[in-house]
């Protein structure tokens, strides 16, 4: 007896019948929505976006993101660490211009207002103080009258320092000091 349908051969692992064109009328359905989704959204059509990140009202305390919350707490712990801290040196090959550089510094620090905050407490809850955008920490070292037998050992001296300096004579505190330094050593190219 024949019902009009032709199954595929066997071992071809392809379904037959009623079932198997549900499931590629299906299959085509969904490629079609996905492309028209696609298009739509190259097309700058969709769900409306935020075009940026909404100001908050300067006029009252700032509260602290979870992130800077788990900061200000561990600064509350021991609070003359730099566990959460990051040095970085990086050694420039060429002429620097240093007030460029500095200028550049200031642009950053002010743009940034993550390297300008710091954290206080208003009514026993942690806020954030974010400082008047300024020429930030930055700090120029000067190493061209240096014998360079000597230099190399300062520059590791000079950047350990800068380092050591965030734990002991300097701690940047989540309380006291905003995050954002920098410390230029300048050296004769050789």
């Amino acid at each position: 007896m024949s019902t009009g349908q032709t199954n595929p051969p066997a071992g071809t692992g392809a379904v037959g019948g009623p079932a198997a064109e549900a499931a590629t009328g299906a299959t085509a359905d969904a490629a079609a929505l996905r492309e028209q989704l696609l298009r739509r959204r190259l097309a700058g059509g969709g769900r409306s976006r935020r075009t940026g990140i909404p100001r908050v009202d300067r006029d009252k305390p700032l509260p602290l993101s979870y992130g800077q919350r788990r900061l200000w707490l561990l600064d509350r712990l021991d609070p003359d660490t730099a566990e959460y801290l990051v040095p970085l040196a990086l050694r420039i090959r060429g002429a620097l211009d240093e007030d460029a550089w500095g200028q550049a510094w200031a642009e950053v620090v002010e743009r940034h207002e993550v390297l300008r905050t710091r954290y206080g407490t208003v009514g026993g809850e942690p806020v954030q103080i974010i400082d008047p955008a300024g020429p930030g920490d930055y700090e120029l070292v000067d190493f061209t009258d240096v014998p360079e037998a000597d230099r190399e050992a300062l520059l590791v001296a000079a950047c350990g320092s800068a380092a050591a300096a965030a734990s002991s004579a300097a701690p940047v505190s989540a309380t006291r000091r905003r995050s954002g330094r920098v410390r230029n050593c300048n050296v004769p190219p050789k």
